[in-house]
């Protein structure tokens, strides 16, 4: 998040923003945070002395600048796995956070695919807000953004349905009906 200027007058006007953008920059810190605040059982899987502070600046297709606050990567389970650690700081209400820590994670997963790695790196999001408005007045599971979360939840982000048609018959899709038409195909 860019630091935001008063009209008129040089005072920063989220000046949590830079203070926790330097302060989780130093590895030590970040060291400290992630024991601090992930669960036990988490932290005694990464390996500390492989964190890595990552650039986390995207563009996308649309031009449109993605930046997330501060991103680390570490290897896990003896460095057999990778985790990428996002942490976000949120100084207002955003009932749409959810869905940008989604493309966030998107850019990032993206960015390790480009990188030449065969497996995508599982992330881990924590999100700091700061805000006037207490407590935080939004849900933080993306499944609420939907208009049937239930539904969401049935069908989104699961394996797609795949139909192969390498191995089931023709005949088999065109005992459907309307489809039967095409049969000459």
């Amino acid at each position: 998040m860019k630091n935001r200027h008063k009209q008129g007058n040089n005072k920063v006007s989220q000046p949590h923003d830079s203070y926790i953008r330097s302060a989780l920059s130093d590895i030590e810190v970040a060291k400290s945070f992630i024991k601090a605040h992930l669960p036990a059982e988490i932290v005694a899987r990464i390996d500390m002395h492989s964190l890595q502070l990552l650039n986390t600046n995207f563009v996308t297709k649309a031009m449109k600048k993605l930046q997330s606050d501060i991103v680390y990567s570490c290897a896990i389970d003896d460095k057999k796995g990778y985790v990428l650690y996002s942490l976000e700081h949120q100084s207002k209400p955003d009932k749409w956070l959810p869905f940008r820590i989604l493309e966030y994670n998107v850019q990032l997963m993206r960015q390790h695919r480009n990188a030449g790695n065969e497996t995508l790196p599982i992330i881990i999001n924590e999100v700091l807000y700061a805000g006037k408005e207490s407590p935080y007045p939004y849900s933080m599971d993306i499944f609420d953004l939907f208009d049937d979360p239930q539904l969401a939840k049935e069908m989104m982000y699961k394996p797609p349905i795949l139909h192969d048609l390498t191995v089931k018959p023709q005949s088999d899709l065109l005992q459907q009906e309307r489809l039967e038409r095409y049969k000459q195909y």
